[in-house]
């Protein structure tokens, strides 16, 4: 007789099946029906679910109405505790906790809460969760050969110092240059490219205090342009990290709107900024 915990061991975290034995000891289950081939059940859980499994030539299917499975696919804990109890009515002790151990699937790189947290809030978004996206989800586990790239490019790091056009446009130029390694993945570096342009654009924006408002925003207008171009051709924005950069933009943006601007300046400033918002709206 064929143990339908044992065939889906192999598609599941270490964790989830844990979780899993701790709701089939709970008593939160109900087994509306079953034989030897397939199950119905409904877990209590944060609300009822309904959990389908059916063994079949080729191993076992499984359907559970709650959102983790729903969503993404996964096996979930309302699946796994259901598996545990079906099998012990036919009679199949639970699997050994060193047998979990060997056979369960190793936990993921990200899970999906530091996913979600990548694009909730991306102004303290950890770049590298960012750089290591691409890889974390691959399809299959699958990953191309691909270039490492550098955190960020070379810039000053010191707060005190005001931010130089040049050196902005160098720091960008850099970043071009990695497109053109031999390895260079534009899916896989996709991370790696938007992470480092992100780093970069945090430490420009602590050095706003100390540059000029004008100067700042022409760096502003050459960075957006960078990342229409990162966007539309540097990388594959499959995933949308592009959303993460255009945050920090933003705030770059909004820090420079708090700033007194002096009359004699007022004028070259917002219609540098006006330039900004209105590529801002035809992009969206």
């Amino acid at each position: 007789m064929k143990s339908a915990a044992d065939l889906l061991l192999k598609k599941t975290t270490q964790d989830v099946w844990h979780r899993g034995e701790a709701y089939a000891d709970k008593a939160s289950i109900t087994i509306t029906s079953h034989n030897d081939l397939e199950v119905q059940a409904s877990v209590l859980g944060a609300k009822t679910y309904d959990v389908k499994l059916r063994l079949t030539s080729k191993g076992i299917s499984q359907s559970c109405t709650c959102p983790h499975f729903i969503e993404a696919g996964y096996i979930c804990k309302h699946i796994v505790a259901v598996a545990i109890l079906w099998d012990e009515q036919r009679g199949i002790l639970r699997l050994s906790v060193e047998k979990i151990g060997k056979a369960a699937v190793p936990p993921p790189i990200l899970s999906r809460q530091d996913i979600a947290n990548l694009f909730k809030t991306p102004l303290i978004a950890n770049l590298d969760h960012l750089r290591i996206l691409a890889e974390a989800t691959a399809l299959g586990g699958y990953v191309r050969p691909h270039s490492e790239l550098p955190t960020m490019p070379d810039m000053v790091l010191d707060e005190a110092q005001p931010i130089d056009y040049k050196e902005v446009k160098a720091c960008l130029n850099q970043m071009t240059r990695w497109t053109k390694r031999k390895a260079y993945d534009p899916y896989f570096c996709s991370g790696e490219m938007v992470a480092a342009f992100c780093a970069m654009l945090r430490v420009l924006k602590k050095r706003i205090p100390v540059t000029s408002p004008i100067e700042t925003a022409w760096m502003l207008l050459e960075l957006q342009e960078f990342q229409r171009v990162l966007i539309g051709g540097m990388i594959d924005d499959s995933q949308g990290v592009h959303k993460i950069s255009e945050a920090h933009l933003q705030e770059i943006h909004d820090t420079l709107a708090m700033i007194p601007i002096p009359d004699e300046a007022c004028a070259d400033f917002e219609k540098v900024i006006g330039e900004y918002e209105k590529r801002r709206e035809k992009d969206q």
